[in-house]
């Protein structure tokens, strides 16, 4: 593989996994939306963490990087206090 498709295929690469996230994060944010989750309770990472725990949506991914994922996408549903 020359140099310029390396660069090619790590860019898509990369363009995938951040698909990925926002697929994943927009699931999930419709999931708790549904469930009537009042999001900005989530004033710690600890508390989202242990909600996600609690009801299963973890989704695969550790807790940390999910939460990290998800407030990244969604941050108007976090309380910035």
């Amino acid at each position: 593989m020359t140099p310029e498709e390396q660069k090619q295929f790590d860019d898509l690469k990369a363009e995938n996994e951040q698909l990925r996230a926002f697929k994943q994060n927009n699931y999930l944010s419709t999931k708790l939306t549904r469930e009537g989750v009042d999001f900005s309770r989530y004033s710690s990472k600890d508390e989202f963490i242990r909600h996600a725990n609690e009801n299963n949506l973890f989704l695969g991914q550790g807790g940390e990087k999910l939460y990290e994922d998800f407030k990244a996408a969604r941050p108007e549903l976090f309380n910035t206090k």
